[in-house]
């Protein structure tokens, strides 16, 4: 039954990860990764621009399904009491801030890893009238621990049409209406490299193994409400390898972001209920982020509308 569960989850996941490459790994837990623009050369663009700004909202939905958690940085700095940071610091004063988000009482800003972007745009004049605006994003992954670099990700370049002249508001409002393409592209290039550097650090995490009472097992059944397909299938994936559980198809309801599943598992009801809020906890959610009610062997779990 996994294969069917497996294949009706696909179809959902490509959609909302476009051109995100599908051979991504089942995520373990939620990293925190921290992008900032490496802006201090002025032909890049600058973090408090639109354009960047529209990128990195797109690059949090769509790197969330991997297991990765995109930072905020105006949330970050909310959190540090921070008023500004500055377009055109350089990069060593922006590693003070991650240096601060992860001191003692602001850990939950912390991120693991720091992405450092560069974003340049050259307008080439086509024709009369027209124009393409050529895209090309680069840079490197921080080891936000140490501060030790990771290496570079491979570069991002795109181009795509533009009126002529198209000065910077003409340029940020080009990239930003590409911003799903360009997040995607890049999520892909930054993925690759995050994948490496963290299985090669750290080993993967893995939950309680379950013990089983003789023969006993206990049929659940388990719905999830306001989850996306991919959010859904990394769940359903770990309670198979790591619960020691057995998920067999169940009802699907046609309603959006609703999937019911029968769920066969040695846990009983408190032992379950116990790895699937660890399970939420390492997906990134806080316990007010999600509510999860238990009736005997019904459990729910639903996303809450104050996080997207």
């Amino acid at each position: 039954m996994k294969k069917q569960i497996l294949t009706a989850l696909a179809a959902g996941m490509i959609a909302l990860t476009g051109a995100m490459s599908a051979h991504a790994d089942t995520p373990k837990r939620m990293i925190n990764v921290l992008v900032l623009s490496n802006d201090a050369d002025p032909d890049s663009l600058p973090a408090s621009n639109y354009a960047s700004r529209t990128v990195v909202d797109e690059l949090k939905e769509q790197m969330r399904p991997y297991g990765y958690n995109i930072m905020d940085v105006d949330t970050m700095m909310a959190n540090l009491g921070w008023k500004e940071l500055g377009n055109r610091i350089s990069r060593r004063d922006k590693m003070e801030l991650v240096l601060a988000s992860c001191s003692d009482g602001v850990s939950k800003v912390c991120p693991r890893m720091v992405a450092f972007v560069e974003t340049r745009v050259d307008v080439r004049r086509v024709g009369n009238t027209g124009a393409f605006a050529f895209l090309n994003m680069s840079g490197d992954i921080v080891d936000a621990r140490n501060g030790t670099s990771r290496g570079k990700w491979r570069p991002v370049e795109d181009k795509f049409t533009t009126p002529y002249p198209c000065a910077h508001a003409c340029v940020d409002r080009v990239v930003a209406n590409n911003a799903y393409n360009v997040a995607a592209e890049l999520g892909d290039s930054l993925r690759i490299l995050l994948d490496d550097s963290l299985n090669a650090l750290e080993p993967v995490p893995s939950y309680p193994s379950p013990q089983a009472d003789g023969d006993l097992r206990t049929d659940y059944v388990i719905t999830f409400r306001n989850f996306t397909f991919g959010e859904t299938g990394a769940m359903l994936d770990i309670m198979e390898t790591q619960f020691g559980g057995n998920a067999e198809l169940g009802e699907s309801v046609s309603r959006s972001k609703f999937w019911q599943q029968n769920y066969t598992s040695d846990l009983n009801n408190t032992e379950l209920t116990s790895y699937l809020y660890q399970l939420m906890s390492d997906m990134g959610y806080t316990e007010e982020e999600f509510r999860m009610s238990v009736d005997g062997s019904d459990i729910e779990i639903a996303k809450l509308g104050l996080r997207r």
